[in-house]
């Protein structure tokens, strides 16, 4: 090994990312050259004073892994930048670390820093500037239907308005809400109303059934923060680029998120389980979170499927808002209770569950039917499924990362229309019996 290799390697040596052989080389290189042994002493000393110098800039946000691996990568894009230009070391240390200490600087971002240390660096200065927010309105859209599922969305769907409020606290509250459906939590418990059904289901303070994305929105230090350890541990494309709108000074974040483990059935159906890129934007002078975009990855061109069109920060909320007027014949959810025949329901295979459950419904026999169905079978129900008749039921099928099965189907309505769908079914419940959980 020469001098000019022993370079390349210097960096990724002190790191402890470089591979066995090569840290053998490195080493004994070093025994034999004392120019490469000094050029090494000077990357330790400029390493300890910047990761200092950083963490006395975000002691108090991201401690551990997370923060560690932001300071690791800017700390190796400077010795980096001192390999490569010795002769102006202290310059750039200097840039490097007011880049870290001062929001002003991300505007500069330049070739020669790594745009993925700038990207965390923005997101995490951004979670710690919103911080001290009391209370949150969010106005949004997303390509969904009205009455569906709060994370179901489809890149030829129209766009929905959504509204999300929170106020932080202990306890918090908050209240989300598009045409059809509605989930409010007012500290001492959530409930979630599915209108066009007139369903209710109620949870503890802090349940979020379908809606768990949106109630965490509301949250910029938590959304941020939570982005940022994805991005990392995923290894995810981040970028960052500063930009003038209408007189305005912007930063914008772009975030790649690929889905961690998700079936073919269910791959880009969900927000959790899509390939994304999600695009932030900042003000850049109160380093606060405006406005956040959301693109899905199809297979002609990126299609916007969700954004927030405005942020009100700390608006004065009337304690209505975090009430939910409930119909007087709403029919509420009730977990499955063991049954003196359990061993009967839990014993089919989802197949079974099925063809027993588009059984009843047939005959009109709705205490069967009933035993599968965790809302009370309303008039609205019976009407819809009585007298159906089954054309066709294929094989059952899983995929990541629904806990149930899917059972492919198509009936008959005695209305005339014919459905062709999957039924959901799970069992992961206390009496392990089978449910329908959607599909209808």
């Amino acid at each position: 090994m020469n001098c000019h290799e022993c370079d390349d390697l210097l960096v990724d040596f002190i790191e402890g990312t470089s591979d066995h052989e090569a840290t053998l080389l490195v080493e004994d290189h070093l025994k034999q050259c004392p120019e490469c042994r000094a050029k090494l002493e000077d990357l330790r000393r400029l390493t300890g004073s910047l990761i200092e110098s950083l963490r006395g800039t975000y002691k108090t946000f991201l401690e551990g892994r997370v923060m560690g691996r932001i300071i690791t990568e800017q700390a190796a894009e400077l010795r980096r930048l001192k390999m490569r230009r010795r002769n102006q070391l202290v310059s750039a240390a200097a840039a490097m670390v007011a880049v870290a200490a001062s929001w002003l600087l991300f505007v500069l971002v330049g070739p020669m820093q790594d745009r993925r240390a700038l990207a965390a660096e923005v997101l995490a200065k951004a979670a710690t500037q919103a911080s001290g927010i009391k209370t949150l309105h969010l106005k949004c859209r997303m390509r969904t239907l009205p009455a569906d599922n709060f994370s179901l969305f489809g890149p030829t769907y129209d766009f929905v308005e959504l509204d999300v409020w929170k106020q932080f606290g202990d306890p918090a509250k908050y209240r989300i809400e598009k045409p059809g459906r509605v989930l409010v939590c007012d500290g001492e418990s959530t409930v979630m109303l599915i209108k066009h059904a007139n369903h209710a289901v109620k949870g503890p303070p802090g349940a979020n059934f379908d809606a768990g994305w949106l109630r965490d929105l509301a949250d910029p230090t938590k959304v941020l923060s939570d982005q940022l350890r994805e991005a990392l541990a995923n290894n995810a494309d981040m970028a960052v680029k500063h930009e003038d709108l209408n007189g305005q000074s912007k930063l914008t974040v772009t975030v790649e998120v690929k889905a961690a483990d998700a079936g073919e059935y269910m791959h880009n159906k969900f927000l959790e389980t899509a390939d994304l890129r999600r695009v932030f934007q900042f003000d850049a002078k109160t380093k606060r979170l405006e406005t956040m975009k959301i693109f899905l990855h199809a297979k002609e061109q990126d299609v916007l499927v969700f954004e927030v069109t405005a942020a009100d920060y700390d608006p004065q909320l009337a304690a209505a808002v975090f009430t939910l007027d409930l119909p007087k014949d709403v029919a509420w959810y009730a977990e499955p209770t063991v049954l003196p025949d359990n061993e009967k329901y839990t014993s089919l295979n989802p197949k079974q569950v099925a063809e027993v459950f588009f059984a009843a419904c047939a005959k009109d026999d709705w205490n069967e039917a009933q035993k599968f169905w965790g809302f009370k079978l309303d008039d609205r129900v019976k009407k819809f499924l009585g007298g159906l008749k089954v054309v066709n039921l294929r094989e059952p099928f899983q995929s990541k990362p629904y806990p149930g099965w899917f059972v492919p189907y198509e009936i008959n309505l005695k209305s005339g229309d014919t459905i062709k769908h999957n039924l959901a079914i799970r069992n992961d419940n206390a009496a392990r019996r089978w449910m329908v959980d959607g599909g209808l």
